[in-house]
């Protein structure tokens, strides 16, 4: 990897936070009678890029459902909130790697879904906090990962272009996002995308599995 300015996702990528994102709606969405049947794993899924007000919106607008946005948000967020704050772990080799791009001269962000807030609370809390220029939130952006446009400001931030900036995404969807605007695009492996393993890492223009195994490409 030789690209200056890198951009990182957060969850799924830098952190084991994905299954704690699929508990967290799935526990609520069932305790107002959904169901698998109903489609309930694929609405997960369909949700993973989105904001939480987009992911709100959708839930409401599949499922039909009789609540407010912001019922779904407040009774989804103080759950992820406290796991944010508290417990979600990094993955391995995580800081190492991100370490060795500090070291390397790269200049680092995180541009993710998840709020700007926990984002800092969160790199704080795991000690790589300080490698980072800043974290851009995708409802500060005001668009979900579905469209580039927060990778697109978090390189200008940063001082790059495109061309000198890479993506790390753990997602078929944003890793076609970023790479289809012309980001250089490397994928990190996350056992919920399992399935989606092989297209990613046909799209990708490099694939991560161990984090530390990645330390000898940086240049």
């Amino acid at each position: 990897m030789d690209k200056k300015y890198c951009i990182f996702d957060l969850d799924g990528t830098l952190i084991d936070s994905m299954g704690y994102w699929m508990d967290t709606p799935r526990e609520f969405l069932k305790s107002i009678g959904i169901k698998e049947e109903d489609g309930l794993e694929e609405a997960l899924k369909m949700t993973m890029p989105m904001s939480v007000n987009e992911a709100a919106g959708y839930f409401i607008d599949k499922f039909k459902l009789d609540i407010k946005e912001q019922d779904i948000i407040d009774n989804t967020s103080k759950i992820m909130q406290d796991h944010y704050r508290n417990d979600i772990p990094l993955k391995p080799g995580a800081d190492k790697y991100i370490k060795a791009l500090y070291d390397a001269g790269k200049k680092l962000c995180v541009a993710s879904a998840t709020e700007e807030s926990l984002i800092y609370e969160c790199l704080e809390r795991l000690g790589i906090a300080k490698y980072f220029d800043f974290a851009l939130s995708c409802a500060t952006i005001g668009v979900s990962k579905h469209k580039p446009d927060i990778y697109i400001e978090a390189s200008k931030r940063l001082g790059g272009k495109i061309e000198d900036s890479a993506v790390y995404e753990d997602l078929l969807l944003t890793v076609k996002t970023a790479k289809d605007a012309g980001f250089y695009t490397i994928a990190k492996y996350d056992e919920n995308q399992k399935d989606d393993w092989t297209e990613i890492e046909k799209i990708a223009d490099e694939s991560i599995c161990k984090w530390e195994d990645a330390i000898k490409e940086i240049k």
